[in-house]
């Protein structure tokens, strides 16, 4: 048996062994570990028999320890870590730019109503906010004069001696109870009151302001605009403003005016919307100040490249944002990408690296280090049922 041929340290060490023996043939069993005194021994042949046996022996099994080590060896290599993913392909779509503002709702302009003889106020009614048809009656003002004859026909009365006396103060007294109606204010146009100057009871001049009201024509949504996108505002662009106080979602609008002060503290300029097509029910529920957002889409980009936004992972330190993509041999690879305008579950992206149609990781990818071998939890959604074309109207292709 030649054990010369298996390799290994086993092998190596059965090859010096019989190496040994040949250079010793009458060497007895066990005599390797001592010198002989009186030089070779003979031995019998049952002995030397016996003795080779043992060796076959001691080569099988050293050639076995040597054989399961290096099995062992090979099997610890072969151990690799499978991380679980769901994954998706890269589609491309339209998606359109858009400029998103937050703002409120202000008027551009308010009716005053002013008392029209100076007096007292005998009735006024409406309340801040509340609406008002053209030709409502709000006030009601005495006159000075119609004030004076009745004062002065009670005391004529007081001091009445005489029944004629007395029966002509109540006839003065009588007439300026008819004027007591006094002069009626009415309103000159629809809309919301906005401001309320004085109370009943109290003394006006001529022309003093009672109230002031909106007209829901004259509400516009009033944006801040940061001045760096200012220059993407184009007056008559349409719009959308969404109020969230208000039923039925979007409002349309356009951009009305474009105003020529800017803010240094915040560096944004304001920008005037202007309502169209609302509705009465709209009309009467619109009020002053409302908080809300306007969006214009100035643009649309074609063909982008779009993936789901739980693709995208962020670098929180350097601000930097990647996707994990592999390729038929399940190793996944990141790719650093810049990422687009958003439409609905999507965001377009940018990359050399990329195309549509490859394969990206959209859940599992958070902490999967690269190079890491991946299986797929659920089938890939094919790109035909995810793929999206939106576009809006009045963009320009890019």
């Amino acid at each position: 048996m030649n054990c010369s041929a298996h390799s290994g340290p086993a092998g190596g060490r059965v090859a010096a062994l019989f190496t040994f023996m040949e250079a010793n043939p009458t060497l007895p069993h066990g005599a390797m570990h001592c010198r002989p005194r009186c030089g070779p021994m003979p031995i019998k042949p049952k002995t030397k028999k016996a003795f080779k046996t043992s060796i076959i022996f001691l080569c099988l099994a050293l050639v076995a320890c040597g054989k399961k080590e290096t099995s062992k060896d090979e099997d610890t290599t072969k151990i690799t870590a499978v991380v679980p993913v769901r994954a998706t392909t890269i589609i491309t779509g339209s998606v359109p730019l858009r400029l998103i503002v937050t703002g409120h709702t202000e008027a551009v302009a308010r009716e005053k109503l002013v008392a029209q003889i100076a007096g007292r106020l005998l009735t006024l009614k409406g309340t801040e906010g509340s609406y008002v048809a053209v030709g409502e009656p709000l006030a009601t003002i005495q006159s000075k004069e119609a004030q004076s004859s009745e004062e002065g026909a009670r005391v004529m009365l007081s001091e009445a001696k005489t029944p004629a006396q007395r029966a002509e103060a109540e006839r003065m007294i009588a007439l300026a109870k008819q004027d007591q109606n006094g002069v009626v204010v009415r309103s000159n146009i629809a809309g919301l009151i906005a401001t309320r100057s004085a109370n009943p009871g109290e003394f006006v001049s001529e022309d003093q302001e009672l109230f002031s009201i909106v007209d829901p024509s004259d509400i516009v949504f009033v944006a801040d605009v940061p001045l760096f996108q200012i220059s993407q505002v184009r007056i008559g662009e349409q719009a959308s403003v969404l109020l969230p106080t208000l039923p039925g979602g979007p409002l349309s609008a356009t951009v009305f005016a474009i105003k020529p002060q800017a803010d240094s503290s915040s560096q944004s300029g304001k920008v005037v919307f202007q309502f169209r097509n609302l509705s009465a029910q709209l009309q009467h529920a619109l009020r002053i100040g409302i908080a809300g957002t306007a969006e214009i889409v100035f643009d649309v980009r074609h063909n982008a490249m779009l993936v789901p936004k739980s693709a995208v992972v962020r670098d929180d330190e350097t601000d930097k944002r990647t996707i994990m993509t592999f390729g038929s041999d399940s190793i996944a690879h990141s790719v650093e990408i810049v990422a687009g305008p958003e439409i609905d579950t999507l965001v377009s992206i940018e990359s050399q690296e990329l195309k549509p149609g490859m394969n990206i990781i959209f859940e599992g990818n958070y902490s999967l280090a690269d190079s890491t071998r991946i299986t797929l939890n659920a089938p890939r959604p094919s790109a035909d049922s995810t793929e999206t074309d939106k576009s809006t109207s009045g963009g320009k292709s890019k």
